[in-house]
């Protein structure tokens, strides 16, 4: 075996090991520890995905080389190492970008938390991916929930252990029927690996036996990990957990929290329950509909927020719509659009968490009197933060006056902060679908897989919600952008962001255009893999 077919292993050993390894570590050294590991971690994805695109195979790893049933399996293909050298680039950036926002809102001896719980989530997206075993995927499951739980409660106020535990109790009705369709199918099945699994389903629908449970079981997976993922009319947890976290929780949650149970489900339904048997069950027809119903409902929540950060939220409820019509179209070019569009959400959205620090950092909490901003217009003073990064303010305007998100506060934020804002509008543009940017891309492959349906009511259907729904984009995303704009009578100096922020978000922004151009060659690696997947 050559000695690459470890690399899916160390991955997540590397994730698990770091988080240890913080644990016993302070703040600014754990950084350096989380940084480094997820860099590692990145290179060997990236290597596994040059050598599955180049060999134009797929493999599975033996843990401890030992076979079923004692022994556990990775799989890796194409469509898998592209998922993990994604995930792993995206916290790179993450931790890098929002290193400033992780030392302002938690404790200095408490950093390194925020690094293990960085190290567990890493960990766990990369199992999900990686899992060829239906417990292990459930056991990470759960560590994927504790790490998304602490990054919610992490900064200790009420509103954030509030929505901790909204989140929690969603979270664990979603894990408890996915448990629960997971012991069913072990008990039609006598099996726990995918492989196995699948060949024993297919040999019971030639017999025609277990129709019923194994309905059941489609059902409680698929309602479980849509929890999860925050599916409309589950999407209740998401507002308070972006808007109540802090700028780099918010970006890991938003971003990548629950890609994984979305990666997962697809699997399952290839390699696990197998396609013929879910178009059959017509459970693609009710998660096409409930995704139709995201596009526009999370839209619609989001026109009506003055808290940027909720307006995002709500966004993210339309696009994880978006993922699961798609999935519900039941053909391999919809599950291909809707891995695209999983990836243009998972490196736009956290850089538009990131962004609105930014915008938030020179925007005043409350409306200055008329002699603070004739004040601030003569004599505007830069001080140092604790950071030692520029911050706006002038003799009598506190230090604790700005981070405000609200729309009423942010008029003329684009000029204090100009790279933040133009971030805003790259993000802004790609969540509507611009041209050349990743976002104009992934709809044009959903309209495309849209068209290959063989039912003209779901062709329609998507056409004209998608229609729908981006016009209501641009009506909550452009009215930000134009407030950015505007000017204002609070005319402070020029922010100076730290250089790795501007580092991160130029990379988060060039990946973005990247995907716009590139994103036929995505499409091709993806196509290859999901037919392997089987």
């Amino acid at each position: 075996m050559e000695f690459i077919k470890n690399f899916p292993f160390f991955s997540i050993m590397v994730a698990m090991l770091g988080a240890v390894v913080c644990s016993v570590l302070k703040g600014r050294a754990a950084k350096y520890v989380s940084f480094f590991a997820t860099g590692v971690i990145f290179l060997l994805s990236l290597s596994t995905l040059v050598y599955t695109c180049v060999t134009e195979s797929s493999f599975v790893y033996w843990m401890g080389h030992f076979p079923a049933p004692w022994g556990n399996e990775i799989r890796a293909g194409q469509t898998e190492c592209m998922t993990a050298t994604a995930f792993s680039f995206i916290i790179l950036l993450i931790i890098v970008g929002g290193a400033r926002y992780t030392e302002r809102a938690t404790d200095r001896s408490k950093q390194n938390y925020f690094y293990i719980l960085t190290g567990l989530l890493t960990g766990a997206l990369l199992a999900l991916v990686y899992t060829n075993d239906l417990f292990t995927a459930y056991v990470f499951i759960e560590i994927n929930t504790i790490a998304a739980c602490g990054f919610i409660m992490i900064r200790r106020t009420g509103k954030s252990i509030a929505s901790a535990i909204q989140y929690m109790t969603m979270s664990l009705l979603g894990s408890g029927l996915v448990l629960i369709g997971i012991t069913l199918l072990y008990t039609i099945t006598g099996h726990l690996l995918m492989e196995n699994i699948h060949d024993s389903i297919k040999a019971l629908g030639a017999s025609g036996e277990y129709r019923v449970p194994l309905l059941v079981v489609i059902g409680l997976i698929t309602v479980g990990l849509a929890i999860k993922s925050g599916l409309y009319p589950f999407h209740m947890w998401i507002p308070d957990a972006y808007s109540h976290s802090f700028p780099t929780s918010s970006a890991l949650l938003s971003g990548l929290a629950s890609k994984g149970y979305i990666f997962l489900l697809i699997k399952i339904y290839y390699r696990v329950i197998g396609v013929d048997s879910i178009l059959g069950s017509h459970v693609l027809t009710i998660v096409f509909i409930c995704g139709l119903i995201a596009m526009l409902m999370g839209s619609v929540h989001a026109l009506g927020q003055n808290d940027i950060r909720r307006m995002c939220a709500f966004c993210s409820v339309s696009h994880i719509g978006y993922i699961f019509m798609c999935i519900g179209l039941g053909t391999e070019a919809g599950m291909s659009a809707a891995l695209l569009h999983l990836y243009m959400h998972a490196f736009t959205k956290p850089m538009l968490f990131l962004a609105m620090a930014g915008i938030a950092s020179v925007s005043p909490k409350h409306e200055l009197s008329a002699e603070q901003k004739e004040e601030a217009k003569k004599d505007p003073l830069s001080l140092e933060s604790q950071s030692g990064e520029g911050v706006f303010t002038a003799t009598t305007i506190e230090l604790d006056a700005f981070d405000s998100y609200k729309y009423k506060d942010i008029k003329g934020a684009g000029k204090r902060n100009p790279f933040a804002a133009f971030t805003f509008l790259v993000g802004s543009f790609s969540m509507v679908g611009i041209p050349l940017f990743a976002g104009f891309s992934s709809k044009l492959y959903i309209a495309m897989a849209a068209t290959g349906t063989e039912s003209g009511i779901k062709f329609w259907a998507v056409m004209l919600t998608l229609a729908l729904s981006t016009i209501l984009m641009v009506g909550y995303f452009f009215r930000v952008v134009i407030r950015l704009y505007q000017d204002s009578d609070l005319a402070l100096v020029e922010k100076r962001n730290r250089p790795e922020y501007i580092f991160s978000l130029s990379l988060f922004i060039a990946a973005n255009v990247f995907i716009g151009l590139f994103s036929g060659y995505i499409i091709q690696i993806l196509e290859s893999g999901i037919k392997m997947f089987g």
